[in-house]
């Protein structure tokens, strides 16, 4: 036999650490805003900046579930900066992992915290990542957020397709302006 009769008494210790759980509902853990997420670091729904995207597929060569496809947005073609492709998340496939927000260049492809989404229709868990997400308050999901194919893409996103090209498009003007003025200034 070895040891010592102080060992039993080593547990004594743990009684004045703090424990590594929650006490729910008495701590919450809370983002920088102060919004309650149900755990610290939660990587919830996908959410995308479709202007700073830049369509280059990162996200989905680095999805090790082959979650995420592309759906094409001819209207971006000439306007925003890379292909006017944009990922498409399948969440019967996606693990919430984050690999795709680790390698995207642009930082446009985040998760949200939001999280809480049920359905009887397996094809509404194949979601084009869409500003709106970020926009919503609270946990819930609703359909109204979720963006499912190109033509509900067109539906709900529209203006804002249409503001970021007319912005691109102003944006283009003054920049050919401020050459030709620069040419007159180079002349004289």
């Amino acid at each position: 036999m070895g040891g010592s009769i102080f060992k039993p008494f080593h547990a004594l210790v743990h009684l004045e650490r703090r424990p590594h759980t929650v006490r729910l509902p008495y701590e919450k853990h809370t983002d920088m805003l102060g919004t309650e997420l149900p755990t610290e670091r939660y990587r919830g729904y996908h959410t995308n900046n479709i202007e700073t995207c830049i369509g280059c597929g990162f996200c989905g060569r680095i999805c090790m579930n082959e979650a995420i496809t592309y759906v094409d947005i001819p209207e971006l073609k000439g306007v925003v900066k890379g292909l006017p492709k944009r990922p498409v998340i399948d969440y019967g496939r996606c693990c919430f992992c984050g690999l795709c927000t680790d390698v995207c260049p642009t930082k446009s492809l985040k998760l949200v915290e939001k999280y809480d989404y049920v359905d009887e229709d397996k094809h509404t868990f194949k979601v084009i990542a869409s500003p709106l997400l970020h926009e919503n308050e609270g946990f819930k999901i609703k359909k109204e957020y979720l963006v499912f194919d190109i033509d509900d893409l067109h539906n709900k996103l529209g203006d804002y397709i249409q503001d970021i090209i007319k912005r691109k498009e102003e944006e283009k003007k003054k920049k050919a302006e401020a050459k030709k003025d620069d040419k007159k200034d180079e002349k004289k």
